[in-house]
């Protein structure tokens, strides 16, 4: 187990290293950076997820072996906050499923600008479709219920 968790680690930053030495070509493509933070009294891997705006399952991988609700006080927790923009048209919102992570990418004035979000996949057998797609009609307060759950 220590073996994995020190090859992850060793990946995330090398990952940094050579992500800070690549071609302006590249570096296009490469949002943000990588963070680290230190564990506070009484923090939890949920609240520093919350705090640098990451999903749970990204920062528990980045960080195999430390407890999800009682991280070592003052340990160093790598924040994995650095992205690779998904291949393909960088126009309005691509979600890359894989990575669990929306991107936004707005017209108009802030071309050149993006956004991005944790998101969560829901129900196992409700497969999010995979292509594009288009707003055909809009609702005011539209009403949703969530498909049943089939066991």
């Amino acid at each position: 187990m220590m073996l994995k968790i020190d090859l992850l680690k060793t990946l995330v930053i090398a990952f940094a290293l050579i992500s800070q030495h690549s071609e302006a070509a590249v570096k296009a493509d490469i949002i943000k950076e990588l963070r680290y933070h230190k564990v506070a009294e009484g923090e939890t891997l949920f609240d520093i997820a919350k705090y640098y705006d990451v999903g749970i399952e990204e920062l528990s991988y980045c960080n195999l072996g430390v407890d999800l609700w009682f991280p070592k006080k003052d340990s160093l927790i790598v924040v994995p906050t650095q992205y690779i923009l998904p291949p393909g048209p960088q126009i309005g919102i691509v979600i890359n499923k894989a990575e669990l992570r929306l991107y936004f990418f707005p017209e108009g004035s802030e071309m050149g600008k993006v956004y991005t979000f944790p998101i969560s996949i829901g129900i196992p057998g409700h497969e999010t479709p995979l292509g594009t797609t288009h707003i055909v009609a809009k609702k005011h307060n539209p009403t949703w219920l969530p498909p049943p759950i089939h066991a």
